[in-house]
């Protein structure tokens, strides 16, 4: 479908022949009537309408535009590998008025972060070292919207972040959209290819949940000891996960029977309804804090009834403003200019994605949040392998043959620099020549297996 937005692309020289024809009718036009009427006028009179004709000019193009600022982040989750790694991520400022949407240039805002502590600004990026929940303006407008961003740890998945991304580039593609109208035909044509590869760009699992051992945890007594057992939070999050899943499916299939082409109305109040209640779930993260065993109970239903279908919602609704946008590209004739259907819808589900990107943001931060305070406490040690030499002293096998069984309780391993938890240390012993073997893993392999 490509090659149909391209067509368009290549007809530069019919947008110059239409511009030079309507401005040389006008100009004709224009003076023609002045000429004429100057005849018989006074020269006051030319001059009072010539004032006037100023003025209103000066009031249509000077007049300040009302709007609002919006900043948009490249990424709104960012994961650090290791603790006070920098990380970073590009921030673009747009000025949105009821009927347009203008990119602004860097050189026009100034970026600001708060907290301000672990952040510096270069330019349009900002680089973070340390984790937390930051919020980016471009604006110092009292209405001006912000973009959130969330630094996580090393304990969570690695890919949260490239989800992230993978929402972000679906929101700046569609934003892409409504700005590109009016503008050169290329723009649209690179909006549509950065949907496109937002959907390509988004992983298998959005779980944030990493393959860890279950010694890594602490046991259900040690969080309760400490005062981090299960409450009443809990049951707001089992909820709120079947809740929130119950819209996400509504939206989905919404859009599944919606036609890209001429929707109905109906379909159109539903759809808001939807995303004025998709909102109000983000808005209710902030207002609960469920345990860390909340969290690891509700795994499976967050990742089936919640983070798997935003994943869905976003292949399925990307796929649908594509197949409008390819709809219509074989009316548009340069320069072009959207249906404000086209436009409407573009700028509603660039705000759905960044609902989304906060509300998965937000899962992941309450989840880092724990562990954080679990580390803080000494509940949890994140360092895998324990860091130093290991040394094995003593073999204690419990009869003279050299076979141990795993789970025979009446086997051990006497040393130093193993974990204090037996689940997190795994020790083979390998082949015939079991002797040479197991001395040249102590020897050189100093990993704890």
């Amino acid at each position: 479908m490509i090659p149909s937005l391209l067509l368009f692309a290549c007809s530069g020289g019919e947008k110059e022949d239409s511009s030079s024809l309507d401005t040389g009718v006008d100009i004709e036009d224009t003076e023609t009537e002045d000429t004429g009427e100057n005849t018989e006028d006074t020269s006051g009179t030319e001059t009072d309408t010539n004032t006037d004709t100023d003025t209103d000019d000066t009031e249509e193009t000077d007049g300040p535009l009302i709007g609002t600022y919006r900043a948009q982040s490249m990424v709104q989750v960012l994961h650090q590998m290791t603790e006070g790694e920098q990380v970073s991520t590009n921030i673009r400022c747009l000025f949105e008025t009821d009927e347009t949407i203008q990119l602004q240039e860097p050189a026009n805002y100034t970026l600001t972060v708060s907290p301000q502590a672990g952040s510096l600004i270069e330019g349009d990026m900002v680089h973070f070292t340390e984790q937390g929940e930051y919020e980016v303006s471009c604006s110092s407008e009292p209405d001006a919207i912000s973009a959130s961003v969330q630094v996580v740890g090393e304990v969570l998945n690695p890919m949260v972040q490239t989800a992230s991304f993978a929402f972000s580039e679906a929101e700046l593609a569609l934003s892409d959209v409504a700005i590109s109208n009016g503008s050169a035909d290329e723009d649209l044509v690179m909006a549509y290819l950065r949907l496109q590869m937002a959907k390509e760009m988004l992983p298998e699992s959005l779980s944030p949940f990493r393959n860890i051992p279950d010694a890594f945890w602490p046991s259900v007594e040690a969080l309760e000891e400490a005062g981090h057992g299960i409450n009443t939070d809990d049951i707001l999050l089992d909820q709120w996960i079947v809740e929130t899943g119950d819209i996400i499916q509504q939206i989905i299939a919404l859009f599944a029977s919606m036609d890209p082409v001429s929707p109905d109305q109906a379909q159109l109040d539903l759809l808001d309804t939807l995303d004025g209640q998709l909102q109000s779930r983000v808005q209710q993260m902030d207002q609960m804090e469920p345990s860390l065993l909340g969290w690891q109970n509700n795994e499976v239903p967050l990742n089936d009834m919640v983070l798997e279908p935003l994943r869905l919602m976003l292949i399925q609704s990307t796929d649908w403003h594509l197949l409008q946008l390819e709809g219509e590209a074989d009316e548009i004739l340069p320069p072009f200019g959207l249906a404000s259907l086209t436009m409407g819808m573009a700028m509603k589900s660039s705000l759905r994605f960044r609902v989304a990107n906060q509300m998965y943001g937000k899962a992941i931060k309450a989840i880092d949040v724990m562990v954080n305070n679990l580390i803080a406490i000494e509940l949890l040690n994140t360092l895998m392998p324990p860091v130093g030499n290991i040394e094995v002293t003593w073999f204690g096998l419990s009869s003279s043959t050299t076979m141990i069984s795993p789970g025979y309780n009446n086997s051990y391993i006497e040393g130093n620099g193993f974990s204090e938890k037996p689940g997190m240390n795994v020790v083979y012993f390998a082949t015939a020549d079991w002797q040479s073997t197991i001395d040249a893993a102590l020897a050189g392999c100093g990993t704890g297996s």
